[in-house]
């Protein structure tokens, strides 16, 4: 895949044919701030201190949204990784959108529905290669089999990168559009495999399960609080 965030390759995945964000709101905006967090995980630029989020030192980081996550954390070294995710969230869609349009990996077209209310779409262009992405991520799920022809044996462990942005499909609400002839046990299932797995390394693993916990802990209490509020 190209070598990108994590959280544009997220909201690559969270967007429809027509352009639009699919994902299940707000925690397809929390799973974003999960991506961030997991991109520093995985950079060894952040660590989990008596379960509370701290920056580690390093080379200045060329992701202007990364850079501004990790000067927030150090700023403020007291609060937990489910208390960043909300934190890290506000403005996060539209900042990452801006940098998917600016690098040419999607255009934005702006329409008006009943000639008043604007309505931005961002069409995904050939540049992004999402069918090599969306391979990737069917890969690590399915290990190449099907639900019609199940695997013999478990498929590889995933790549960190895709094995990382697996583990917030489910936070993001996008399980079933990515999947939609997998059931959803064996999908939940596959999943929880590809986030507990060993495919971060011993110094960073405690990091990123804290920050996968946290992200899928945020992102379900407010989709609970979203059917409670629309039943």
């Amino acid at each position: 895949m190209a070598n990108r965030p994590l959280v544009q390759e997220l909201m690559l995945l969270g967007l429809g044919a027509d352009g639009r964000v699919v994902g299940r709101n707000p925690g397809f905006d929390y799973a974003l701030a999960g991506a961030v967090l997991l991109e520093l995980a995985l950079a060894q630029r952040l660590d989990v201190v008596d379960k509370r989020v701290a920056a580690l030192p390093g080379a200045p980081l060329r992701e202007p949204v990364l850079a501004d996550a990790l000067s927030a954390i150090e700023r403020d070294k007291r609060r937990r990784a489910k208390d960043w995710i909300p934190r890290l969230s506000r403005s996060l869609r539209k900042r990452v959108l801006a940098d998917l349009v600016r690098g040419g990996l999607t255009g934005m077209q702006v329409t008006h529905v009943l000639k008043v209310f604007p309505s931005t779409r961002y069409p995904v262009t050939d540049a992004a290669g999402l069918p090599e992405l969306r391979a990737a991520v069917e890969a690590a799920v399915r290990g190449g089999g099907t639900v019609a022809e199940p695997r013999v044996t478990e498929p590889p462990v995933a790549e960190p990168r895709v094995a990382a942005l697996c583990s917030l499909i489910g936070p993001a609400g996008l399980g079933r559009r990515l999947f939609p002839d997998l059931p959803r046990r064996e999908l939940r299932r596959r999943l929880d495999e590809i986030s507990r797995g060993t495919w971060a390394s011993e110094a960073v693993r405690a990091a990123v399960r804290e920050v996968q916990a946290a992200t899928a802990a945020v992102a379900a209490v407010a989709a609970a609080g979203g059917a409670v509020a629309s039943s």
